[in-house]
């Protein structure tokens, strides 16, 4: 089967380097090409096209190691690599028609919006972009192949919120709906959001359900969508969930019809985020790290020193390097060179994985990389708000009585010989009430700043179920009540009416229970419709970032944090006592720890194999990357 993977911008690029370590871990299914849909040539996809380069180049190097699992071929290229205009109004140029067209159909900000960047905002301008483009001969549909036979397998990507990618989505998805198995992977707003990316994202979906386009379609995003405090320069967990499914979408058969909504709950993450497949990214990705962290902390020090002095080390001195290159000392400087240069490529790529990882790690949206300070500052916010609720509806139902009593007015009553204003005793219990009400009121805006809108609507909706809940339970009692109280009025005898009126008395308070609750669940409804008109989920957390790796449930946050600040050499005490520190660490690296984990040394001892045959470089990585995940199980 032929799997296509066409991806739409900087998130493309983000998404293809996931696709990269998916492959890498063992868990891609096949070969597969790559395209990268994008106009002009950015810093980002030239990093993700070098990074390819060094896979590929590791894929030589494995390929010689006897026996060994080489990682599935992945190709990659880039489409148009440049806009033939710079903008709508270029596009029309000198011709009076064309200027007329694009005067009419299209605002000042649209016409002149450069066509070489995401068009967030900008939807118009970029199908006429894409037009233009599926009209040159190179575009990527003249490469798949027509006629009968097996369909070739093509995913599309793109943010649903930047222009460029919504466009692509839709025009592509169109035109090969009938010649492909087609599946979009649609992205919701996640970082670096503008003020109206929802609605951009919201009316380029409508379009995708209008053109019958959502038949295979996932709609990938956070359950929290205030994530606009993420870096959009940084690796997202969106974009290494999107690997995970177009995984998915080219190994399964055959492919399910229908579209789906996947978004990370709230709460710590660990490997439980990717479901039936929690297992299999944990060895591979968790095998992965501990692989790259061997390859940093032990094995490329000592190989490149080695290498270098063959009479430095002898080859007893460690039991792998002797295993792998015992015949180094009989190889002249230049062989030598060539097994460094490869082990150089491999301990690259693996440490550009654990970067990547680290810096994923780092840009968790608030709701995930802070779990605990989140459950508490919404255990906080939720209790503030009970309070809060309960002495608004006091103060509702107590001035609703009051009015109705006359209280207001200033109603004097004498009480055994004394006067005593009711009026102005209400009213002072009234001042002290709002007084509470409003010190509440001020603990929750300070509560909602670090909670973030997503967060404190949910409370909201919460909340509000809870009072319909027990008010609809309270009312169906009073009423249940209610109508026995009035059976027995009816046949009690004079003698026991007083039974009947203790137990209207007792209703009355029900009833005034009752009204209590009903009004916090108006209140309830009315905070969360307001929350909802000023689109409050999109309001980020300003809980303050902790530095450096957030604790979670993939990877040790210590570990990473000590192999990223490793100094380059291990001369003098302090660096010594840092790089055994960082050692030390490897054991729990992957998360949750297993029973059987082990240190750096013992992990190592078992990575002992035969003569390499001529391929030393390729026998110990494909080794290593083979007992790192069976060390992750």
């Amino acid at each position: 089967m032929r799997r296509e993977l066409w991806l739409m911008g900087g998130a493309g690029c983000r998404v293809a380097q996931a696709v990269l370590w998916t492959a890498l871990a063992g868990l891609w299914p096949g070969e597969t090409a790559i395209t990268l849909l994008e106009t002009g040539r950015t810093a980002l996809s030239a990093q993700t096209e070098a990074l390819y380069a060094q896979y590929a180049r590791l894929r030589e190097i494995l390929a010689q190691a006897p026996g060994g699992k080489t990682p599935p071929a992945l190709t990659i290229s880039r489409w148009p690599g440049a806009a033939a205009h710079a903008s709508l109004r270029d596009w029309a140029g000198e011709d009076a028609d064309s200027m007329f067209l694009c005067r009419a159909l299209f605002d000042e900000d649209t016409a002149a919006a450069g066509l070489d960047g995401s068009l967030a905002g900008h939807a118009d301008a970029a199908g006429v972009l894409w037009a233009d483009l599926l009209s040159r001969p190179d575009n990527p549909l003249a490469g798949l192949p027509c006629g009968e036979g097996e369909k070739p397998r093509v995913l599309l990507g793109g943010r649903l919120d930047e222009g460029f990618g919504a466009a692509g989505l839709r025009v592509l998805a169109g035109a090969l709906k009938d010649s492909a198995e087609v599946g979009l992977l649609a992205l919701e707003p996640y970082a670096g959001d503008a003020e109206d990316a929802s609605a951009c994202a919201a009316a380029a979906l409508r379009q995708l359900e209008r053109e019958g386009l959502t038949g295979r379609m996932l709609l990938l995003g956070l359950t929290e969508g205030d994530c606009a405090g993420q870096d959009k320069n940084a690796p997202s967990l969106v974009e290494w969930l999107s690997a995970c499914y177009a995984a998915s979408f080219f190994e399964k058969e055959p492919l399910p019809e229908g579209a789906v909504t996947f978004r990370a709950a709230p709460g710590r993450l660990d490997w439980e985020i990717f479901e039936e497949k929690a297992a299999a990214y944990r060895r591979g990705f968790g095998g992965l790290m501990r692989a790259a962290a061997a390859f940093r902390l032990e094995i490329l020090p000592v190989a490149q020193r080695g290498l270098a002095a063959p009479n430095w080390l002898r080859d007893r001195a460690v039991g792998w390097y002797a295993a792998y290159f015992r015949q180094a000392r009989q190889m002249d400087a230049a062989q030598r060179e060539a097994l460094a240069e490869d082990m150089r490529l491999a301990g690259a790529l693996l440490e550009e994985y654990r970067r990547w990882m680290t810096a994923l790690l780092g840009n968790l949206p608030p709701q995930l990389r802070s779990a605990g300070a989140m459950e508490k500052l919404l255990a906080s916010a939720a209790d503030n708000y009970r309070q809060l609720s309960e002495i608004s509806a006091q103060l509702t139902v107590m001035r609703r009585e009051a009015s109705g009593s006359g209280l207001a007015q200033g109603k004097t009553v004498h009480r055994h010989g004394l006067e005593d204003n009711e009026d102005e005793r209400m009213q002072r219990v009234l001042a002290q009430m709002e007084e509470k009400r409003e010190r509440l009121d001020r603990a929750r805006q300070a509560l909602e700043a670090n909670l973030g809108g997503a967060a404190r609507l949910r409370m909201l909706r919460s909340a509000r179920a809870e009072l319909a809940r027990e008010a609809e339970k309270l009312h169906a009692q009073a009423e249940e009540a209610r109508r026995r109280i009035d059976e027995a009025a009816r046949v009690a005898q004079p003698d026991e009416q007083y039974k009947v009126a203790t137990a209207r008395t007792k209703l009355e308070r029900m009833e005034r229970y009752t009204a209590l609750v009903d009004a916090r669940l108006e209140m309830a409804r009315e905070d969360e419709r307001c929350a909802e008109e000023d689109d409050m989920r999109r309001q980020p957390s300003q809980l303050p970032r902790e530095s450096g790796v957030p604790e979670n449930g993939l990877f040790s946050a210590r570990a990473l944090m000590l192999w990223d600040s490793l100094p380059d050499v291990q001369e003098g005490r302090r660096e010594k006592r840092r790089w055994a520190e960082a050692e030390a660490a490897f054991a729990g690296a992957t998360l949750p720890a297993a029973d059987h984990e082990e240190d750096l040394a013992a992990f190592l001892r078992r990575l002992k194999d035969m003569e390499a045959n001529g391929a030393p470089a390729a026998a110990l990585v494909a080794n290593l990357l083979a007992l790192a995940r069976e060390a992750a199980v």
